[in-house]
């Protein structure tokens, strides 16, 4: 849908990014074959994974800072690249420093606390030693390199009621200003090898042109999208069967936004558009359906179907807008 309004190819239109769904970047191997600039974003986090983290991240100031874990990190190397090659330019949409799951509304996300050790040393970075820094900082440059294509989560942690950063080991800033964060992240590069790990061994080179918009986008075979069939004749979870669950019509306001008022001396003839890419896509937007119930759509887990246009209900509306 979305290459039918920007055009298929290389320069027409943005990448279009997809979620791992958290079940491991090898799941998405060639999916699907011939589409057109899909990017895959995976979020590698060692804060989420149950673990006590009791390793030392302050092993001194030397080659050896960090402890284990730059190492660890290096691991998450092989499997971007081996996704960088069998599905195409995947990345890495979220990654912080947080060896552990200490931090200011932050603990117990999105589980119980696992953390071993004290967190108030984690959320106060005032008496962080050299050491604590220099670790903290090689396994900034160990993460930077296994993924290589990334953004840091988060810029900038602003201040807590108590005056200071409570989540140190998120803030890109903070790590700036107080030299555990590289001033320039090429440093990165290499930096999985000079610990001995094995990390990312992408050369930049995708095996199919698809991938990146070239011979072959746009060509993806029916037979590879037979099992995600539109609208989808089962959800997880959802219930109930497709048929009886709430639907919508496509007959409501497509929202664009306005022209820009242009003021040039002297006066030129801009063509600004109306906001509209492709003049032929004439499809109304989605609206609700007059007469039917909807449960909230920010808060709907696990409540019950609408008794009216849901469960069997029938509207008192024309199938057509059904």
């Amino acid at each position: 849908m979305i290459r039918g309004i920007t055009g298929i190819g290389e320069g027409k239109g943005p990448y279009i990014s997809i979620h791992d769904g958290f079940v491991g970047l090898s799941s998405w191997a060639s999916f699907p074959p011939g589409s057109d600039r899909i990017a895959l974003d995976t979020h590698p986090y060692f804060a989420f994974g149950n673990s006590p983290a009791t390793d030392p991240i302050d092993t001194g100031t030397g080659p050896g800072a960090g402890g284990v874990w730059p190492a660890d990190a290096c691991g998450w190397g092989g499997g971007v690249s081996a996704s960088q090659s069998a599905f195409g330019v995947t990345m890495a949409g979220e990654f912080s420093n947080g060896f552990n799951d200490c931090g200011l509304f932050l603990r117990g996300v999105p589980g119980s606390h696992t953390y071993a050790g004290n967190c108030d040393d984690w959320q106060d970075s005032s008496n962080w030693t050299p050491g604590t820094k220099a670790g903290i900082q090689n396994l900034a440059l160990a993460q930077m390199d296994a993924l290589q294509d990334w953004f840091f989560w988060t810029w900038k942690v602003g201040n807590s009621t108590a005056g200071i950063v409570e989540s140190p080991l998120w803030s890109y800033q903070l790590g700036l200003q107080n030299g555990w964060m590289p001033t320039d992240p090429r440093e990165s590069a290499g930096m999985c090898a000079s610990i001995g790990a094995s990390g990312n061994t992408f050369d930049g080179t995708y095996p199919q042109p698809y991938m990146t918009g070239g011979a072959g986008a746009g060509t993806i075979a029916p037979s590879a999208t037979a099992e995600f069939p539109w609208p989808p004749t089962s959800i997880i979870d959802a219930g109930a069967a497709v048929s009886l669950l709430p639907t919508y019509t496509p007959t409501g306001t497509v929202p664009t936004l306005p022209p820009p008022s242009l003021t040039a001396t002297p006066t030129t003839s801009v063509d600004v558009g109306n906001g509209w890419f492709d003049p032929q896509d004439t499809t109304s937007a989605m609206t609700p359906v007059a007469g039917c119930e909807y449960p909230d759509a920010w808060g709907a887990t696990g409540v019950p179907v609408p008794p009216v246009c849901g469960a069997g209900a029938t509207a008192t509306v024309a199938p057509a807008r059904r």
